[in-house]
């Protein structure tokens, strides 16, 4: 049975009414009780231009749609849109471009802006990139000179090694060697490198050192910070991308994480009047067997000292 407002109101019920309708802290109750009303006091037409501006905002979807879709004819939802034939698309029309593709897709809820800049930023500058979609599960690629939905990331098993220092590790799970020796305080140190860092502490005694992946809980405190924080709102604010935290290779010494590689060091473990300390280096494996080669670590964020 349906209860119509009306009907209801002659009957002398009193509807219940939501007190959050009301909270103009919410967006969509201040457009509606506040912005709306005072704009269609000072313009009686106002409905008639909203709707005037919603029906050629979908001419021109419309059209742009079948601009595309001449533009792209050999594109397919499998094999995806050729890299030049995206990038020869007017740059303020290449996230249109993309967003209309990827409805074509059965991509029901589109990427952000800010992320869809980057993604198509690292397209111009290198042909490749990652883009995860919303709701998880998939990602728009770029590889190959073909931009294409691929599946979720294998997700990478925990790993953890502890190893006496000074000493060094193979991290086969990412392809790296992790070396932490004793070195005089040299300049470079103060300004912070993305794959290596210098560590206070001293070398007395037999001292351990882990290297593992992220962990739920994990807290440190940022080079230069007032105080700790979460390892993962920390990642979060530095835009570290999704699919590359838990890859990356976190040192603690002493029992207390002291290096995100790319990111910072905790704190405790800043250069003051050292003369000497711990530094440690990333290194990728050669997959040839022929040893190290360097710069496996993006830098984030450059530090203060």
């Amino acid at each position: 049975m349906l209860l119509r407002p009306l009907l209801v109101a002659e009957q002398g019920i009193d509807p219940v009414r939501d007190p959050t309708n009301r909270d103009l802290s919410t967006r969509r109750n201040l457009l509606r009780h506040e912005l709306i009303p005072r704009l269609a006091a000072g313009s009686p037409d106002l409905e008639e231009l909203v709707l005037a501006v919603r029906d050629r905002s979908q001419r021109l979807r419309s059209l742009l749609g079948a601009a595309f879709a001449t533009h792209f004819r050999e594109a397919s939802i499998e094999g995806g849109l050729g890299t030049q034939r995206l990038l020869a698309v007017p740059g303020v029309l290449r996230p249109a471009a993309l967003r209309w593709w990827l409805r074509a897709a059965g991509v029901a809820t589109s990427p952000s802006s800010s992320s869809m800049e980057a993604f198509l930023s690292g397209i111009t500058l290198s042909g490749r990139g990652r883009l995860e979609l919303p709701g998880g599960g998939r990602a728009l690629v770029a590889r190959g000179g073909r931009v294409a939905l691929a599946g979720p990331k294998p997700r990478l098993a925990p790993f953890s090694y502890t190893f006496e220092l000074p000493g060094e590790v193979e991290l086969k799970e990412l392809g790296l060697r992790l070396r932490v020796r004793r070195a005089a305080v040299q300049p470079w140190m103060f300004r912070g490198e993305p794959d290596r860092a210098a560590l206070a502490g001293q070398a007395a005694g037999r001292c351990f050192a882990t290297v593992r992946g992220r962990r739920p809980g994990d807290r440190l405190r940022p080079l230069g910070a007032p105080g700790s924080r979460k390892l993962k709102e920390l990642l979060v604010d530095r835009g570290v991308p999704a699919d590359r935290r838990d890859r990356l290779p976190l040192l603690e010494i002493g029992g207390r994480l002291a290096w995100v590689p790319g990111v910072t060091i905790d704190d405790a473990f800043r250069l003051r009047e050292e003369t000497e300390c711990w530094v440690a280096e990333l290194e990728t494996l050669d997959r040839g067997g022929n040893g190290p080669s360097g710069g496996p670590v993006e830098r984030v964020e450059k530090e203060p000292s």
